[in-house]
């Protein structure tokens, strides 16, 4: 039996990964590593050790890393997880440059990390388009390392719930008409400036009207993320931050590093992404009164 598990263990490394590391991939935790606390370096570093393979997919933009047999890591000890235990957070930026030349692209690397532990490198960008392959890492130059969360604290807290009492304007019409639920306080105006300045991406404005007024809510079968709960999808060619998900449908988001505002509706089955406007209500309505629809039909 043993070795059956050790022909299978070698399968796997080699159908979807193994634990070496390209020469930039290092560079973006070598740049992060510095700026982290001795503690958080010691947890980082078991953290490592215990991973045993590395998956790259979306044309190698996401860099996942895992342990066979324990893919979410549930037997990682909990002294080698970091106390920052937001579910899922770029905690790290790091930019990179090939070395030498004027106008040189830059690769801009976010480092996650999802319930106490590193869980993935997602690049804004195709790394072969910056970095040819067998560049070394002597060729590679950080530019910019940006810390966007402290791993030894406790992470963002979840704000308490609120009733619709305090909403306002269009917030209120949903509330009337189709009934919220999941409403939580919204975030400080500073803790919001600085999640948006790190997304560097224009989101639409009644995105930004509503998270003023409430840290997400769901409206029957829509659930429109808060600031702290926006995710990021990687594609081979694009990204997107994830706004609201549609329950057996798809998903809303915008596209990374747009300046437009325009949001995409990302079907669950089609596997693509439809252009749908700059306003989030007007999705969300349609979407609504499109299940309205096929309900009446149905019935």
């Amino acid at each position: 039996m043993a070795g059956l598990l050790e022909i299978l263990d070698c399968f796997l490394k080699r159908a979807f990964g193994n634990t070496k590391l390209r020469p930039y991939e290092s560079a973006c935790l070598d740049a992060w590593k510095e700026q982290l606390s001795p503690d958080a370096v010691d947890i980082l570093d078991r953290q490592l050790e215990w991973y045993d393979f590395v998956q790259r997919q979306s044309a190698d933009k996401l860099v996942c890393f895992y342990r066979l047999g324990d893919p979410t890591c549930k037997q990682l000890p909990a002294e080698a997880r970091f106390p920052f235990q937001t579910e899922e957070a770029a905690v790290a930026r790091v930019r990179l440059r090939s070395v030498g030349g004027r106008g040189r692209a830059l690769l801009r690397a976010d480092l996650v990390v999802v319930n106490g532990r590193f869980f993935d490198i997602e690049f804004d960008r195709r790394p072969r388009t910056v970095f040819p392959k067998g560049v070394t890492r002597e060729q590679i130059e950080v530019t910019d390392v940006k810390i966007l969360a402290d791993l030894m604290s406790a992470g963002r807290a979840t704000t308490p719930f609120m009733d619709t009492g305090g909403l306002e304007g269009w917030l209120r019409e949903w509330a009337e008409t189709w009934g919220l639920q999941g409403l939580r306080v919204p975030l400080a105006a500073s803790v919001r400036d600085e999640i948006l300045r790190n997304l560097d991406t224009k989101l639409p404005p009644d995105y930004l009207d509503l998270i003023a007024q409430t840290a997400g809510l769901t409206i029957q079968h829509c659930e429109i993320h808060g600031l702290s709960e926006i995710r990021t999808l990687v594609w081979p060619d694009e990204s997107f931050y994830i706004l609201a998900d549609i329950e057996g449908r798809g998903a809303v988001g915008v596209r990374q590093g747009d300046t437009e505002g325009t949001l995409y509706y990302i079907d669950n089955e089609a596997d693509e992404a439809q252009a749908v406007g700059p306003s989030l209500r007007a999705v969300i309505e349609r979407e609504l009164e499109l299940a309205t629809t096929e309900e009446g039909a149905a019935g």
